[in-house]
This record gives C-alpha cells, structure tokens and sequence, in this order.
C-alpha cells in the first residue's frame, strides 16, 4: 500500500529544499542554487541562457551551471529541452560531458527556472584549433582518439548526434576531451529536405544530408573526419557559403561523383543538379596536408567516403594504423541498452506531464 505524504509532510520537505537554496549573482542573473555551489565567474550564454562557472564545496570541484528560465513559456522548446536532460543523464562514458546535477525553483509569476550542472572544460576544440598553440600529431591522434571513443558509445545508444562541430567538443590542460549539445540527438531518420537547424552546421554536414537524405551515424563520422581536416590545416576543411556551395567545395576536394558513388537512389533533382555541377578529380590529401602523418590522412580518406555505407563506422576507425599505439578494444566500451524517450511525444506536450518527467529525474539525483 502506497502511504501518501500529507501537506504538513510536503510544506516540511519544500522547507527542507529551501534552506538548502542561496542566491547569487550573475552578469545580472539571480541563480537561485545549492549553498554547496559557490560563484566565481560569468562563463557567457549558451543556447538555454546564462552560465557560470561555480565552486563544489564539497567536492572542490569547478563545475559549470547554466541557467534555464522560464522553463515552460515555450512547451515545444521545454519537451526538447527535458529530452536532453534525460539523455544527458543517460549518457555515462568518459568523453561525453556528465550532468551532475539539476536544481528548479519557482518565481514569483508562476514561472519555473532550472539549473543544470555539467562538469567544466575550460576551451573548446574549435578555439583550439584557431589558435596559435603548436599541435603535434599525438594531439591530433589523442583527441581523435577521443572523439571517436565518445562516437562509439553514442551510436550505440541508436543515437545520431546530427549537430557535430569542433565548437560543441570541450577540452581541459590535459588534453581530456568530452562531447556536449545533445539537443538534436535522435535514432536515424527520413527526411525531406535540409533542417533549419543544421545552417549552424554546415561546414560538417555530409553530402548526403546536404542533399536531404536520410540521416544516419554516417553523418557524424563525416562531421568527425571534418575535424580531422581541421586539426590537420588549422583551418575550415570545406567552408561553404550556402548549402549549393558546400556540396560544391566538397567536391572541388574529393572530385565531382558519379550518381553511383554516393550509394543511394537519387532523384531526378539531384540528378539534374549533380550534371550541371563544374567536373573535378579528387585532390591528393598530401596536397592538402603536407605534413601530415600519412596513416591520418589514410584514415581522414575512409571518414569522408562520399557513400555513406562505405563511410568507416566509429568501431573501425578506432581499429585503423592510425591508432594502433593507442587503442584498447577492452577500453572502448559500448551502451547496452537503447536510449528510450518514454514520454509521450504529442503534438501537443503538457506543463504536468513535463514537470513530471523532469522531478523523476531530480529524484533519480535527490531521492530524499
């Protein structure tokens, strides 16, 4: 038998939270948190809204939280966001970024804030390939390394990042690496066209997602090859100026395909467009990337295969020459179960059953 808590048993645990709660301030922003979690810095904004860099008391460790507010406002953008919270705290590997913790509290209009905790890497991948900091082929492998390890876990969740940049991999000084941003996280998926979403993306978006294919874990491989690239020039791979010229600069480097290249039954448009594109042969990477170790551009060649089928996965990029110093089949591991959104994903989500999926996942933290 179920033993409900009574109201004077609920006004004693929201007490109990509430004496647990302080308030800072941030660039402006009130963050009502944990007392455990000291302010030092304003870190910036993200996509969600203000974060800031924070000192765990108890474990003294910097920890990062940004700011959710008014969490509720837009219901679409709130299910989205409460599906990545849930991922987040699904996600347990070593290069994916953990959230450690989640707070809410209610204003004064009935609005609801959320804070989330992640752990904190003080740069991203991307400021550290535009800086003038020296990298050597074993920072180019280790963070590879890395980043294909952080793949290997995530695909076999079923998921597809399907938002990958060097922007969304964060690095600490010693040169750990963890994957973030997992907002359009998703199982493989048809599609009629290219999402809004991805204009951000662009310089990493495959072929076939450029010509509104289906999306599959063949797409961040490319997104990682794309790194690749970038670690190597220090510079954009393929920067193109609209989706037309993106596929344009990718085969001014990998050479104009034929329609059986790609793998894929190509519609009359795409066909149309693929003819009238200028013809061009494929440029040596060596051309490119002089320096280079060849057994990394070897494997840059497999990562960005235009047929998508033949696109190494993560798990034979991991087994490639490249790594072979480095790599460890028994530390590489896999998920072994599926993430599973069991919310029901209406067209029309509610403020309740939102609310109630996100307390199960702060009592998964708190079960006080």
């Amino acid at each position: 038998m179920e033993i409900k808590p009574t109201e004077n048993q609920k006004d004693a645990n929201q007490q109990e939270v509430q004496d647990r709660l302080h308030m800072f301030d941030c660039q402006g922003h009130k963050f009502t948190v944990d007392k455990k979690y000291r302010f030092q810095e304003f870190l910036g904004y993200g996509i969600d809204g203000p974060e800031c860099l924070v000192l765990d008391k108890n474990s003294n460790q910097l920890l990062a939280i940004k700011k959710i507010q008014n969490l509720f406002d837009n219901l679409f953008s709130a299910r989205e966001t409460v599906r990545e919270i849930c991922l987040t705290r699904f996600l347990d590997h070593e290069n994916i970024l953990k959230t450690v913790d989640i707070m809410q509290s209610e204003t004064e209009t009935g609005s609801q804030n959320v804070y989330v905790v992640t752990e904190f890497l003080e740069a991203s991948l991307r400021q550290i390939i535009f800086s003038p900091q020296p990298l050597s082929n074993a920072h180019v492998q280790f963070f590879m390394y890395q980043i294909l390890r952080g793949l290997l876990y995530l695909h076999s969740t079923g998921l597809i990042h399907r938002a990958f940049r060097s922007e969304v991999l964060l690095v600490n000084q010693q040169c750990d690496l963890k994957i973030s941003r997992f907002r359009f996280a998703k199982p493989s998926q048809k599609k009629t066209g290219v999402d809004s979403e991805y204009i951000s993306n662009r310089y990493y978006m495959s072929p076939e997602m450029l010509l509104g294919y289906q999306d599959t874990q063949a797409m961040d491989i490319w997104a990682a090859g794309c790194i690749l690239g970038e670690l190597l020039g220090r510079r954009v791979l393929f920067p193109g100026r609209d989706h037309q010229h993106q596929i344009q600069t990718i085969f001014g480097v990998t050479g104009t395909p034929e329609e059986g290249d790609f793998g894929l039954e190509i519609g009359q448009r795409v066909q149309k467009f693929l003819q009238n594109l200028p013809k061009t042969n494929k440029t040596p990477w060596n051309n490119l990337f002089p320096q280079a170790d060849p057994m990394a551009l070897d494997l840059l060649d497999n990562m960005l295969n235009i047929n998508p089928k033949k696109r190494f996965t993560a798990f034979e990029c991991l087994k490639h020459p490249y790594f072979e110093d480095i790599h460890d089949i028994s530390d590489e591991p896999i998920c072994k179960e599926k993430f599973f959104w069991d919310y029901q994903d209406s067209s029309k989500p509610t403020r309740a059953s939102l609310q109630i999926v996100l307390d199960e996942e702060i009592q998964k933290i708190h079960p006080s």
